[in-house]
């Protein structure tokens, strides 16, 4: 997979990234034939508009969490073999956490108060996850446990296996010096998780940062010291290559603003920067694959599916009060935006 790929698909990336854009289509509400002033017509159609934007958001995200609920109780119940009763049961829970979630969320937006939705929204799913266990055999406990493990080792692996097939296709990277990346990144990884582990053991975080920063500059110095002369100046190139392609994209603006609005940790940027770029590669590959073969028919599929991981991955990313924060600009952006498609509306048939 080649770096070279990303610039490809800028322009679509821009579109649909995390809705990056404010532009959502209004329809007009139509007449129904009956005579009313025109101060009535106007705040009727107001009204009208605005009630659609907002039935339109709910019904949005509410279709976003069900396919996702929809697709992993399939994907359980073939791992697991859930019988209908557990699916109808673990249906119910799902049904309960996310109208719970919601009236949390609503309730902070509402009061300004925000200061302990981030452990309201943990007790809230721990709640539901011991509740979802609940309703398993011990066997399938067992199996979904394995299941979550394999699946968290896959998504740390796959962007960094990526990574490396990218740098190895950019660099010409040897054998050994795979193998020696591959070792570095491992070290990397251990002393992450354990810096992290010693910090939530003893409840002190303050210096968490700075050691999370240190040893990612250990790892990027170690990182560098593999490379050759030529290697490295190709990778600087690579870099800032990839930092124009974000800017370009509206990406690198909308990182800023989410590092404003959410307080994203620099560890954070530089990893949601990272998923950006496999995203575009793969989206770059995926287009490229279909050009070649001939057969766009699963391209638009395929597409989807990538951003689905992508948004997945990113909101991984986030803590639950980050995504809580995202989830409430994103609803205020569409409904400002509604707002103003309305207006030109009104203002237009005046």
């Amino acid at each position: 997979m080649s770096f070279r790929r990303f610039a490809i698909t800028a322009v679509i990336a821009s579109v649909t990234i995390l809705g990056c854009g404010n532009r959502i289509p209004v329809e007009s509400p139509t007449g129904d034939g009956s005579t009313e002033s025109a101060s009535q017509a106007s705040k009727t159609s107001t009204d009208e508009i605005e009630s659609k934007l907002e039935n339109d958001r709910s019904s949005r995200s509410d279709r976003g969490h069900h396919r996702g609920w929809d697709r992993r109780i399939a994907a359980l119940t073939d791992s697991l073999g859930l019988s209908d009763d557990q699916v109808e049961n673990l249906n119910e829970l799902y049904e309960d956490y996310q109208t719970s979630v919601k009236a949390l969320i609503d309730s902070a937006g509402t009061s300004g108060n925000r200061s302990g939705l981030r452990e309201k929204l943990k007790d809230l799913k721990d709640e539901f996850e011991n509740d979802f266990s609940a309703v398993l055999t011990d066997d399938q406990q067992a199996r979904l446990e394995e299941i979550r493990a394999n699946a968290a080792a896959h998504r740390k692996d796959r962007g960094w296996e990526n990574y490396i097939a990218a740098m190895t296709d950019s660099l010409g990277l040897s054998d050994q010096q795979v193998a020696d990346l591959n070792e570095l990144y491992e070290d990397y990884q251990a002393d992450v998780k354990a810096a992290m582990d010693d910090a939530r053991e003893s409840g002190d975080r303050s210096g968490l940062r700075t050691k999370l920063k240190e040893l990612r500059q250990g790892f990027e110095d170690g990182f560098n010291d593999v490379l050759t002369d030529e290697q490295r100046a190709r990778l600087v190139e690579i870099k800032a290559n990839a930092a124009a392609r974000r800017k370009e994209s509206g990406w690198e603006r909308y990182i800023n603003t989410l590092t404003d609005s959410l307080g994203l940790s620099d560890e954070q940027v530089e990893n949601l920067n990272k998923l950006y770029d496999d995203y575009q590669a793969d989206i770059g590959a995926a287009i490229e694959t279909a050009k070649d073969s001939g057969d766009r028919s699963g391209l638009r599929e395929k597409l989807d599916n990538l951003k689905e991981v992508f948004q997945d991955d990113f909101n991984a990313v986030l803590t639950d009060e980050q995504k809580a924060k995202l989830d409430e600009m994103k609803s205020g952006g569409r409904k400002r935006s509604g707002k103003r498609h309305g207006r030109g509306r009104k203002g237009g048939n005046g």
